[in-house]
């Protein structure tokens, strides 16, 4: 193996994990599939415990679920983001990306409409709302709701209730100890994947669904069985 492969590869990791995804109009993109290359590109994966998914024209770099050097458990998450107050905080953020991806993870109309028009802060938080107010039902009825599946539903729950929705319309940068604030902290994790685009359209702020998010979901969401669980309990307090 040569220096020479050694140096793309390199190159490639580290645009990677600077921009998260990378398309083929970048040079490294083609290193990829240079055979010496890749020997070299599995072994800084495997170290930092992180894998590539590979899309039609694209390349996604992706955390492995345990045990990652850069995986966004709580502790990396609370010391890189300020909002990550605790677990509880923690989760709820966790629900609502989920809940986001769960409105724009369905059909080819709805993928490219998400696309195309967004969604604003408060359209996402009717749908959380919604489902907590699903979550509170179940949980009368049966107080063990959410255990099988390893949700802290009450814990979620108190947390979203115990806040505040905004004093401002979609503001620009609502308070964080807010919903709509959350919401957007959220948001932006998202945002810094490269997944969404949060645009400003005559005051009323969107969020725009990227096509590296559907790639994202298509390539590796779709495979997990967690998502596919988490969704699934989502998409049916959506339809309660």
């Amino acid at each position: 193996m040569s220096m020479e492969n050694l140096k793309k590869a390199s190159e490639l990791y580290f645009r990677l994990l600077e921009q998260k995804v990378i398309n083929d109009e970048e040079e490294c993109f083609h290193y990829f599939f240079e055979s010496e290359v890749r020997d070299h590109l599995l072994v800084l994966l495997d170290e930092s415990n992180t894998r590539i998914v590979e899309a039609e024209k694209r390349l996604h770099l992706v955390t492995k679920p345990e045990g990652s050097t850069f995986a966004t458990h709580f502790t990396h998450m609370k010391s890189k983001y300020s909002e990550m107050e605790s677990k509880k905080r923690f989760n709820l953020i966790t629900i609502i990306i989920m809940t986001y991806l769960a409105e724009v993870d369905r059909s080819s109309v709805v993928q490219v409409k998400s696309s195309r028009e967004g969604l604003t802060y408060h359209y996402l938080h009717s749908k959380v709302q919604k489902l907590v107010d699903h979550w509170i039902r179940q949980l009368d009825d049966n107080p063990n709701f959410g255990v099988e599946e390893g949700l802290a539903l009450k814990e979620i729950i108190e947390e979203w209730t115990n806040m505040e929705v905004t004093h401002d319309r979609e503001s620009h940068r609502p308070n964080k100890r807010t919903r709509i604030g959350l919401i957007r902290s959220a948001m932006k994790l998202l945002e810094n994947e490269g997944l969404v685009y949060i645009a400003d359209k005559e005051q009323i702020v969107e969020i725009f669904a990227r096509q590296e998010l559907f790639e994202r979901l298509e390539y590796l969401y779709h495979h997990q069985e967690r998502y596919q669980l988490i969704k699934e309990m989502i998409e049916q307090g959506r339809n309660s």
